[in-house]
C-alpha cells in the first residue's frame, strides 16, 4: 500500500468513546494489527491530539497522562512522526505570500507539506475539503470512510 499520512482527526475520532462505529476506530485497528503500515504524521497532529483531548467537555476529556499513554501506544508505537526542518521553515513560509492559504489552512498546508516531504501518496482527514485547497499535487486527500473503503 502507498505511504499515508493520518491527520489529527483521524486519531481523537479514532481513540476516544465519541463514536464507537467511526471508520477512524478501523483504520486504528489496522494499524494495531499491522494490516495498515508505512504511516505518517506530523508532530504538530501529536501536539493538537493533546491540546483537543485534554480540553474537550468534562465527560471526553483525557487527562494528560492519558492522553500521553494514547499518544504512546496508538501513535508514536506505530505511525511515523515527522515535521518541517526548521532550515526550511523560512522558505515555506515565504511561499505562502502567494497562496490562498490564511487562518487554519495555514495549519493544513503545512501538514499537506510534511506529508509531500515524506514520500505520502494518501492523506486521510475528515476535512478533505480544507486540505484539497492546499494539497500539493500528486497527494490524493481522502475522507477515512473513503480510505477505509480503498482498504477492504
Amino acid at each position: 500500500m502507498k505511504k499515508v499520512f493520518l491527520d489529527t482527526n483521524v486519531f481523537v475520532s479514532g481513540l476516544l468513546d465519541v463514536s464507537p462505529d467511526s471508520p477512524c476506530r478501523s483504520i486504528l485497528e489496522a494499524l494495531g494489527s499491522r494490516r495498515l503500515r508505512s504511516c505518517v504524521t506530523a508532530w504538530h497532529c501529536c501536539l493538537e491530539f493533546f491540546s483537543v483531548t485534554t480540553r474537550l467537555p468534562p465527560e471526553y476529556r483525557l487527562s494528560a497522562e492519558d492522553a500521553i499513554s494514547l499518544l504512546t501506544e496508538h501513535v508514536f508505537d506505530r505511525v511515523r512522526v515527522e515535521g518541517l526542518p526548521v532550515e526550511d521553515s523560512i522558505s515555506w513560509l515565504k511561499r505562502l505570500r502567494g497562496s490562498e492559504a490564511r487562518g487554519g489552512l495555514v495549519y493544513d498546508a503545512h501538514l499537506a507539506d510534511i506529508a509531500r516531504r515524506a514520500g505520502c501518496a494518501l492523506l486521510v482527514t475528515s476535512n478533505p475539503s480544507h486540505f484539497r485547497q492546499v494539497a500539493p499535487h500528486g497527494i490524493e486527500i481522502l475522507s477515512p470512510t473513503q480510505f477505509i473503503d480503498r482498504m477492504v
